[in-house]
């Protein structure tokens, strides 16, 4: 409406206007000047020369300091350096480096720092005493943030009082910087770890198994114990003696983590999604850490953490778990019926974040016929069991 695009434009330009650089007289400042005048013209009509002539001066002075305050910060450069990823609940260094091109100090500097809502503390505010030319000054501060997503930081401002006070003058940067907020990761018990770290120690030791399973390996003599169904008849009738295929492959399964949808809408439905993207983040980190192949299966057309090496797909899993939705059009089941289509057997990890009827069965079904299936309730107290923290 054009009314709105109206009021939209004129808060855009009151925005711009206060993100200039601008001297604004400080409310101590004022109470000096008003009293001053008044000093002065009291002076005058009491025809005190003597007390007129000091109150000038001082009124000159006062004034006067307005052109000291404009000039101090000319020259000051302010970088700001911001971690591009932090855990929720954890601290992240934030670093300022305030740098003069002057050939003289500049004093009396603060650095204003708005941050943004879920940053504790919302903003911060520096002091630097001085500023010389070639010593940069540094000064880290740590920001927990209360929730995960991606977000956008604002940018820092410059202020000086100097020399007296009674002038302020502010200048905005453009240092904008995001950071990706991860979800928050608890300490997995001893129930997950054994349902991870026993495919993980075996996860580089051969085995022998049927055809079909596995990659064809080559061509043996036949020992005792061997599974006759294994016998090469093609090359035992050639050679006239008993072979058999080997079928090798490595032991450690292929781990899938699958995080359910948010079961409805309200506080405690959204607490539980947040726990369950909680528990998946920890499963990931485990499973990395035994050296399994993860995969986070989000149920979403462009699927991250693919089956890559362990340290890779966790940090692309962790990076899409900072960003996933309560909803969202996923659909969690669509992953097992893939799974359940697909060959070999694997480690499935369903995090559900409430009751879903049937999904037991399609679990074991997705794990194939030598994997495991493990349905993990992160709106129950049970989820002790697997995760705390």
């Amino acid at each position: 409406r054009p009314a709105a695009r109206l009021a939209a434009r004129r808060r855009q330009e009151r925005a711009a206007a206060n993100e200039r650089p601008r001297v604004r007289v400080t409310f101590e400042g004022r109470l000096i000047l008003i009293s001053l005048s008044v000093f002065t013209v009291a002076a005058l009509l009491l025809r005190e020369h003597l007390v007129l002539l000091a109150g000038a001066v001082a009124l000159a002075v006062a004034l006067a300091s307005r052109l000291w305050v404009s000039r101090n910060l000319s020259g000051l450069a302010l970088r700001r350096h911001v971690p591009g990823r932090a855990r929720l609940g954890i601290p992240a260094r934030i670093a300022y480096e305030a740098e003069s091109s002057k050939s003289s100090a500049v004093v009396g500097v603060a650095i204003e720092d708005p941050l943004c809502a879920t940053a504790r503390p919302r903003a911060l505010l520096l002091q630097l005493p001085s500023v010389g030319r070639g010593r940069p000054v540094t000064h880290e501060e740590a920001v927990t943030f209360t929730r995960r997503g991606r977000f956008t930081l604002a940018a820092p401002r410059l202020s000086s009082r100097f020399p007296l006070g009674f002038f302020e003058k502010r200048v905005p940067t453009e240092d904008t910087d995001a950071i990706l907020v991860r979800p928050r990761e608890g300490r997995p018990t001893m129930r997950l770890r054994e349902a991870l770290s026993g495919h993980a120690r075996a996860f580089h030791r051969p085995s022998m198994r049927t055809r079909g399973d596995d990659a064809f390996h080559g061509i043996r003599d036949f020992r005792d114990g061997d599974d006759p169904r294994r016998i090469h008849w093609k090359t035992t009738a050639r050679t006239g003696a008993l072979t058999v295929a080997e079928w090798h492959r490595e032991e450690g399964r292929d781990v899938v983590i699958i995080l359910g949808r948010a079961d409805g809408v309200g506080h405690d439905r959204l607490e539980a999604f947040e726990r369950g993207v909680s528990v998946a983040a920890t499963a990931m980190r485990l499973a990395a850490r035994h050296g399994l192949r993860v995969r986070l299966a989000l149920a979403r057309r462009h699927d991250h953490g693919r089956r890559e090496a362990p340290r890779a797909g966790v940090r692309a899993g962790l990076d899409a778990l900072a960003l996933v939705k309560p909803q969202g059009g996923r659909r969690p089941r669509a992953v097992l019926r893939t799974l359940q289509r697909g060959a070999g057997s694997r480690i499935v990890l369903y995090v559900a974040t409430g009751p879903e009827p049937g999904i037991e069965k399609r679990l074991a079904a997705a794990a194939g016929p030598h994997g495991e299936g493990h349905l993990l309730r992160a709106d129950l107290p049970e989820i002790r069991r697997w995760v705390r923290g």
